[in-house]
């Protein structure tokens, strides 16, 4: 999951390496706008089919030390 700070309705600068251990049904229905899928390759070895979503009330838990 890619994540992305937003300031004033733009986008700065990504985020990185941040853990959440929140619930992903309660994330889903906490969207508030989704774009259009594209193909993406993260850090896993797979690529997916995701759509950019900006969702509210979402809580990061901890910073990764990789």
């Amino acid at each position: 999951m890619a994540s992305f700070l937003l300031r004033r309705g733009r986008l700065p600068a990504p985020v990185r390496n941040f853990r959440f251990n929140q619930s992903l049904i309660e994330m889903l229905n906490n969207v508030e706008l989704m774009g259009a899928a594209v193909r993406a390759t993260g850090e896993e070895a797979f690529e997916m089919v995701v759509p950019a979503m900006k969702v509210r009330n979402f809580h990061f838990s901890e910073v990764t030390k990789f």
